[in-house]
């Protein structure tokens, strides 16, 4: 089993669809050269439309199968993130105020890991100024 996490990702240059299209290409054909290999091929992406096209060979070949997901609520966010601190910071680093006020900033912005990446950037900053807790002057938004 092959993932491609982020497929379809802005960050994707005119270079990175050429070796894209190869990989794919070639773990798609890889049981025309042994008959053994069974590769199952998963993309991962949070966008709707993928902003670049496949080359027709792999086009061809390639018969994705669409699983949607709904995207977390603010609950969700809030509990995850709230579990995410638990696990990185010593108790009583962040109160669940903090952690509150970041989930909110992730849900609005629609995506979860800005909320994780939130959270590290605030560790950071309270720990550049000597800060034993991270409080809400700690936090980039």
């Amino acid at each position: 089993m092959v993932c491609l996490d982020d497929y379809g990702s802005n960050k994707i240059t005119s270079e990175d669809i050429d070796q894209i299209n190869k990989v794919m290409y070639t773990l798609l054909r890889a049981h025309e050269v042994n008959h053994k290999a069974k590769i199952s091929l998963i993309t991962v992406t949070n966008r709707r439309y993928i902003n670049f096209v496949l080359s027709q060979s792999v086009e061809t070949i390639f018969r994705p199968a669409n699983v949607n997901f709904d995207a977390y609520t603010l609950s969700e966010i809030n509990s995850i993130l709230s579990d995410r601190c638990k696990m990185g910071f010593a108790r009583g680093v962040i109160s669940e105020e903090v952690i509150y006020m970041v989930a909110e900033h992730a849900y609005r912005e629609g995506d979860l890991r800005i909320g994780i990446r939130c959270l590290y950037d605030a560790g950071r900053n309270a720990e550049l100024v000597g800060s034993s807790t991270i409080e809400r002057e700690h936090l980039d938004f």
